[in-house]
Formats: structure tokens, C-alpha cells, sequence
């Protein structure tokens, strides 16, 4: 009765953490171990709410006091590996997972761990095999997808990594992960209304989450950017022009002081630089709208909080 007492308060565990629930997660895992210390699930389940919650050195003590237990665990060794990786302790957290891999030569989560560390320590192209290992051992996991695109990214290649991010969002739609990612691509491809549109969704996914929400900003900033010397220089100029049609007009201009003249000039410089200035923050604004109404109603929610 015991034993599965403590096996429904790990379930339980992992139901939560599924749903995001770090601290009620960690909490059941508590539960479980006091009624059996002894058992390595309910230290792995409390390592990963703790993973969750961004409390590396509690969930590395977690993780040890598993495999103190339970050795020859690749899960243990992937999660003291993770923990390792939040600590910047990237040596170690690579020795981790090459234990796990070991352990389980053919298990894609141990693959896409170690492709991670690989990454961390700037083994890029060895990082990149290592994903792709994975991806054909798992082709039906967005996570694999989601790493390589990360990877490619890195590396410039943004064609593949585009690539990765789709695919990715054919098996999880809704992964915010991927949306942002995505974002991150068309941006750096010189996309920015496409890149909004990604992280516009990720945003929807998950309206917690600061990261695509940064992203959005930066892209509208790069579309608010384009064009802004073009047509502050017309207007300018337009302005300028008017002001010297205008004093051809006046009877007399001769005989117009010049303080006069100097004055009509700059009404057309400043009008026409405010003129630019109106006529731009509507054109990046239509630029959006056009593209995508919700967008701009996103975007100004966003700046806004």
C-alpha cells in the first residue's frame, strides 16, 4: 500500500509539471519522499520541479541523492546534466550526459541532452550530428527540431534553420519554443512582419511568457526603421520647395527682409520634418495593419504592460 502510495504522489508529480505547475509538482514529491526516502523517482520528480523553478543547486543535490540510489539511471544523469548546464558548469554537465547516453545508447532524449552540451561548449557541428542522430531516432518529437533550429541559427544557416522551425511546428503548433525561434529566424532574415506574426502566436500559446513579447518589440522596431531617412528627407525637401514656391508667389519678394526669408525656410524645414514624421508613424503602422490587423492591437498591448 505504501509503495503505491508513493508512486501516485510521483505521477501526480508529473501530471503538474506537465501542466506547468512547478511548485505543487515539487511539493508531491516531497510527499513521496516522506513516505519512502528511498525511492529515486520521487528525488528525480522533485529534481525536475526544482529544474523547473530555476533552482539548479537544490535540484543538483536532488539529482545526486537519485543516483545515489539508483546509479545506473540515464534519466538521473540527464537531469544532473541539466542541472550542471543551468550552473554554467558546461564540463561536467557534457561528462553527464555522455554517462546517459551510455546508459541508454539509443534513446533520443539522452542524444538531444548531449547535443545541448555540445552546443554550450561551442561544438557546434558536432551538436548539430548529434541532433540529427536524434531527429531520425525520433522523427515524430518537435524537441529535436527545435534544438537543430537553435543550432543552424547560430551558425547563420538560416535557411535550415527555417527549415527545422516549420517542421517543428507541424508536430507542435502551439510550442512556444518554436514560434519565438521562428521569430528569431524571419527577423534575422530581414522579415520582421513575418517574424511579428510568429511571435504574435507564441504570445496566444502563452501569454506568460516574456521571451517571444521581447522578440515582437525588437521586429516592430526593425519595421518602424525602414524607410524613416527616406521620408523625412522628402518631406523636408517638399517642405523647403513649398516655402520657395511660396515666396516666388509673394508680391514683392524681392523686397523681403531676409530675416523674413530665413523664417519662411525653416517653417518649411520644421513643417516638413513634422510632416515626415506624422506620415511615418502612419506608414509602419498601415505596413502592419495591412499585414496582419491583430498585430498592431498585439503589439500596443504588449508595450503597454
Amino acid at each position: 500500500m505504501a509503495e503505491r502510495t508513493w508512486k501516485s504522489y510521483c505521477k501526480h508529480a508529473d501530471a503538474l509539471l506537465d501542466m506547468g505547475r512547478a511548485a505543487e509538482a515539487l511539493q508531491s514529491a516531497q510527499k513521496a519522499l516522506a513516505l519512502d526516502i528511498q525511492q529515486s523517482e520521487a528525488w528525480f520528480e522533485g529534481c525536475r520541479a526544482l529544474l523547473a523553478m530555476d533552482r539548479a543547486e537544490e535540484a543538483l543535490q536532488h539529482a545526486e541523492e537519485g543516483l545515489q540510489r539508483k546509479p545506473d539511471s540515464s534519466w538521473g544523469h540527464r537531469l544532473r546534466s541539466t542541472a550542471f548546464s543551468m550552473l554554467s558548469r558546461n564540463a561536467e554537465a557534457l561528462e553527464e550526459a555522455d554517462e546517459a547516453l551510455r546508459l541508454t545508447p539509443e534513446e533520443p532524449l539522452a542524444m538531444r541532452r548531449r547535443a545541448r552540451c555540445l552546443y554550450a561548449l561551442d561544438r557546434d557541428e558536432e551538436a548539430l550530428a548529434q541532433v540529427d542522430t536524434a531527429i531520425s531516432m525520433d522523427p515524430e518529437s518537435h524537441h529535436g527540431y527545435s534544438l537543430r533550429a537553435a543550432i543552424t541559427l547560430y551558425l547563420k544557416r538560416l535557411d535550415e534553420a527555417e527549415v527545422a522551425a516549420r517542421k517543428g511546428l507541424r508536430l507542435c503548433p502551439d510550442s512556444v519554443e518554436l514560434l519565438s525561434r521562428l521569430g528569431d529566424i524571419l527577423r534575422k532574415k530581414g522579415q520582421p512582419l513575418d517574424a511579428m506574426a510568429a511571435y504574435c502566436d507564441a504570445i496566444r500559446s502563452d501569454p506568460t511568457n516574456e521571451q517571444p513579447k521581447r522578440g515582437i518589440k525588437v521586429a516592430a522596431e526593425s519595421v518602424r526603421g525602414r524607410g524613416f531617412t527616406w521620408v523625412i528627407v522628402t518631406c523636408i525637401t517638399a517642405g523647403v520647395f513649398g516655402a520657395f514656391l511660396l515666396s516666388l508667389i509673394l508680391p514683392d519678394w524681392t523686397q523681403i527682409r531676409a530675416p523674413t526669408i530665413i523664417a519662411l525656410y525653416l517653417f518649411g524645414v520644421f513643417g516638413g520634418l513634422g510632416a515626415g514624421i506624422w506620415v511615418h508613424e502612419r506608414r509602419w503602422r498601415w505596413r502592419i495593419e495591412r499585414h496582419d490587423p491583430a498585430l498592431w492591437v498585439l503589439l500596443k498591448r504588449v508595450e503597454g504592460e
